[in-house]
Order: structure tokens, then sequence, then C-alpha cells
């Protein structure tokens, strides 16, 4: 009896160790636990910057495009106001409508009001400068307009007008004298 009471003692003291290293091992856990959950809301504040970050970066590529967009509305724009680059207009003419022979279809002019406002077509080729510009060169200082024509059998014609301004939007109205 008094050696199983020893063997229960000695058991009971390991059984005491083990309960000691468990609770040892409860705090580390409850401690790694801790660890986790802080690191967790670091990955989570992290995703949220990382979302307003992608939202920013599309946000920019929109502007981008809206840049680029303007970009190249403006160098059509610039395209369209030539001077010199057809005779026979002088240098200090600017050419705002070309037509001729060049492999559009007949209806190529036949377009829309908002055509006519922005322009069309090309400054080498056939083209329209636009309203809403004629509107804006034209409403200051005097202008002179003078219209070139030259039938399919190779005779000129020109006509003089002393007088040529083109009102603002949205009628754009015409005025030659």
């Amino acid at each position: 009896l008094d050696e199983v009471q020893v063997q229960n003692h000695d058991l009971q003291e390991k059984l005491d160790e083990v309960q000691v290293q468990n609770h040892d091992l409860q705090e580390k856990l409850d401690e790694v636990q801790v660890q986790q959950h802080e690191l967790q809301g670091k990955v989570d504040s992290m995703e949220g910057k990382l979302d307003k970050v992608q939202q920013q970066n599309h946000d920019l590529r929109g502007k981008m495009d809206t840049v680029e967009e303007k970009m190249d509305d403006l160098k059509l724009l610039l395209e369209k106001v030539v001077t010199n680059t057809a005779p026979p207009a002088p240098p200090q003419w600017i050419i705002i409508q070309r037509r001729g022979q060049y492999g559009n279809p007949a209806n190529f002019f036949a377009k829309s009001m908002p055509d006519y406002k922005t322009g069309f077509g090309n400054t080498t080729a056939e083209f329209w400068l636009a309203l809403a510009e004629l509107a804006r060169l034209t409403k200051d200082g005097k202008w002179e307009m003078q219209v070139d024509l030259v039938d399919y059998a190779g005779k000129r014609y020109t006509g003089v007008y002393h007088k040529f301004r083109v009102g603002a939007g949205p009628r754009y109205e015409l005025e030659v004298g």
C-alpha cells in the first residue's frame, strides 16, 4: 500500500508539472492569439489602404485618358487651324473648308450640327474647321473671307467678302458682306 501511495504521489507531482506546463503553454497560446489578432488588424488596414491606392490609380487612369483625349482634340484643332498649307491661300489666311477629290464618299459633308460645331476631316484633304472655332476667331476684329473654286474643267473662280463673321453658338449665324 505504501508503494501505491508513493506512486500515486509521484503521479500527482507529474500531473501538477504537466498542468503547470499546460498553463504556461496556454498563456503562450493566448499571447500568440493576441499577436495574430493584431497582425490581422494590420493586414486588414493594409488591404484597406491597398484598395484606396487601387481606386486612386483607377481614378488617375481615367484622368489620364481624359487628358489624352483632350490632347488628341487639341492636336486635331491645331491641324485644322491651317495657314499657308494649301495654295492659293496666302499665309495670313486660315483655310476653313476644303473640298476635292480625296477618295471620300460624295456625301462626306452630309454631317450633323455637332460635327460642324467641332469640325471634321483631315487638313491635308477634305475638312471643315469648326463653327465653334470660327465663332471664337471672328468674334473680335475685322475679318474677310475669300472663296476659291475650281470646276472640273480646271477653271478658277474667286469671291472676296470684306465682312465675315460667325456668331456664337448654338446658332452660329453667318455675317457676310
